[in-house]
Order: C-alpha cells, then structure tokens, then sequence
C-alpha cells in the first residue's frame, strides 16, 4: 500500500514538472514579445511599460493566489489561476489582431496575477514527496526553465513558419497563440489528473503573523530589488537583441 502511494507522489511530482516547464515557457513569451509589440504598435517610447505592468501584477497577485491555492488546495488552485491566465492569454493574442496597446496591458495584467500562482508549484511539489526527497524536487522544478529555453523559441518559430505565415498572421501573433496552446495543454493536464499534497487542507485562512517573524522584512526588501533588477534585464534584452539583428523573427 505504501509503494502504491509513494509512486503516486512520484507522478504528481512528474506532472508538476510539465505544468512548471509549461508555465515557464508562458513566461518567458511574455519577455520575448511585449516590450516589441509596443514598439510594434508605434509606442517605443512605453515598450518597458509592458513587463512593469505585468511584474507588478505578479507582486499584487501574490498573497490572491496564496489564498486560492490554500482554499481550493493543489490541483483547483492552480486550475483556477490557469483559467485567469487562459482569459490573459487570449487578451494578449486579440491585442495583436487589433492593434490595441490598452488591450495588451489588460491582458498582461491578468496574466501577472495568475503567474503568481506559478511560482507557488516549487512549494507543491516539495510536499508531495517526502522530507528527504523535498530538496531533489525543488532542485527538479527549479530546472524546467532550462527546458523553456530550449523549446520555446524553436516552438515558436515552428508554429509561425507552418501555420502563423501561411495564414499572413505576425510573427508575435503566433507567438503568442502558442502561449495560449501551452495553457490549454495545462488545463488539461489539470483536469486529466488528480494529485494530493502533504499540506493540511484544513488551512483556509491567510496568517498575515508571519510577518512578524524576525528577518521576513528584509528579505523581502532584498527580493522585492532582486526581482527590479531582474525585470530590467528581461525586459530590456529583448529589445536590444532586436536592436542589433537577433530577432525571434
């Protein structure tokens, strides 16, 4: 009975990974395609404007998607920020059709909020294994971006040069419909399988006391100019790369 519940933990912890690898590649188009669409758009001047709206949108969405996973637990949490994301996705896809930057920061905005559910996933999969194995899952989840980079680009550029070309829609445009299949893909994945955590589900409430605990505060501070830092360089390479002749497309 045991070996069937711990090779049952070993699948969950099997499909965290894919969700994660999904979600890292949603990511990692926004960074690739926002700031250009609004130089697309003919406002080069807010083309950093993009990330900001959706970095602050991850920050906000936080302690939302906190709650959501700890009151609908593992599985309908990340559903439900799934599903916010989809609704972005298809935001991001429709403001590329129509030219819409206002659109296009909508949509980014939603997509922030539901990211932050994602980095929730290093947290789930460390508790559906067991305490000594909670470091080798980390490490696992912690790698999909490896995985992201490696597929998305050529993803992309695959779904644009047979399908996106053909049908005379931009480079971006495809970009972005494949998002938008990743996340459909997971919401799948989500439905199709069950997973259990070790976390008490009898936990419903935000403990906001956790503030208090000694060096939080800083740590915070410290992450929160990690993260600045790090929404500069995402969003400014991008543009440089493009600058200088290296385009997605």
């Amino acid at each position: 009975m045991n070996t069937n519940k711990q090779d049952f933990k070993g699948k969950a912890l099997f499909i965290l990974l894919i969700l994660a690898a999904i979600n890292n590649m949603v990511a990692m188009s926004v960074v690739m395609g926002a700031g250009r669409l609004a130089i697309n758009l003919g406002i080069g001047g807010l083309s950093t404007l993009p990330m900001g709206i959706n970095y602050s949108a991850i920050v906000l969405g936080s302690i939302p998607t906190s709650f959501i996973l700890m009151r609908y637990g593992a599985r309908w949490g990340l559903f439900i920020t799934h599903i916010i994301s989809t609704i972005g996705s298809v935001g991001i896809v429709l403001s590329t059709l129509y030219e819409s930057f206002a659109l296009l920061l909508v949509a980014l905005t939603l997509l922030g909020m539901s990211m932050a559910g994602y980095s929730q996933i290093r947290y789930i999969a460390t508790d559906t294994v067991s305490e000594k194995m909670r470091p080798i899952a980390m490490a696992l989840i912690l790698s999909s971006p490896i995985v992201g980079a490696l597929i998305l680009p050529d993803l992309a550029q695959w779904v644009y040069y047979n399908f996106g070309s053909q049908s005379r829609l931009s480079g971006y445009t495809t970009l972005y419909l494949t998002q938008l299949g990743l996340l459909i893909l997971g919401l799948i994945i989500l439905l199709m399988f069950n997973f259990e955590t070790n976390v008490d589900s009898k936990s419903k409430t935000l403990n906001f006391s956790l503030l208090k605990t000694p060096g939080l505060k800083p740590a915070i501070i410290i992450t929160s100019l990690g993260y600045a830092t790090m929404t500069f360089l995402m969003t400014i390479t991008p543009l440089l790369m493009h600058k200088i002749g290296y385009s997605l497309y």
